[in-house]
């Protein structure tokens, strides 16, 4: 504070020209112990990321439409920080290779019309307990063609009875898994029926 004109002691007027290096730094009202808590919890963080599943989604051949390609831009750099990343392979690749490209012991879903059908809170629900479990998870998106008879073995997750390209596929299995975080944190993203809402 600096003396009002006449070195009156409490002039009552806001003389106040500059704020003090103490006030003016935003850090000043978080005290040491704040620090330490919010260190122990990132670090406990990081102990429970790595002993988390990691999820790749497996490409097969990179989108040939734009409009395919921003889509799956969008919800990549959503889930960039969720635990999910996408392995794009050359479209060349054959299915076995293709196939066998997840590293040996790792659990491996192949996408396919014909496989078991969840709604997006059983989806919600398989992806929570694939990022809790200590293993890594694959989903596959399989190739223009199909799957032929190969992987007959390996379990399969259907997005929709219906038939649709592989590249939107692609997308939709992006924004399910998107969808998917969204659910288990509790936000507004998912606007389901009435029974969503009794079952969340």
């Amino acid at each position: 504070m600096r003396a009002c004109p006449g070195e009156l002691a409490d002039c009552g007027h806001a003389c106040r020209t500059d704020a003090s290096t103490e006030d003016a730094n935003p850090w000043r009202a978080i005290e040491p112990a704040s620090f330490e808590v919010v260190q122990r919890r990132t670090h406990a963080e990081e102990r429970l990321q790595q002993t988390m599943g990691r999820m790749t989604v497996h490409l097969h051949g990179r989108p040939k439409e734009r409009s395919m390609a921003d889509a799956m831009d969008l919800y990549l750099a959503r889930l960039r920080q969720r635990g999910v990343r996408v392995q794009t392979h050359a479209s060349k690749t054959s299915v076995e290779a293709y196939l066998a490209s997840p590293p040996e012991g790792s659990t491996r879903f192949l996408l396919d019309e014909g496989g078991e059908d969840l709604d997006s809170l059983e989806f919600a629900d398989r992806f929570r307990a694939w990022t809790l479990s200590s293993g890594d998870v694959h989903l596959m998106v399989g190739p223009p063609d199909g799957w032929g008879r190969l992987g007959a073995n390996l379990p399969r997750l259907s997005l929709s009875r219906l038939t649709m390209p592989h590249e939107l596929a692609s997308v939709v299995l992006l924004e399910q898994l998107y969808r998917a975080t969204e659910i288990l944190r509790g936000t507004a993203y998912h606007r389901g029926s009435a029974q969503d809402e009794e079952r969340t």
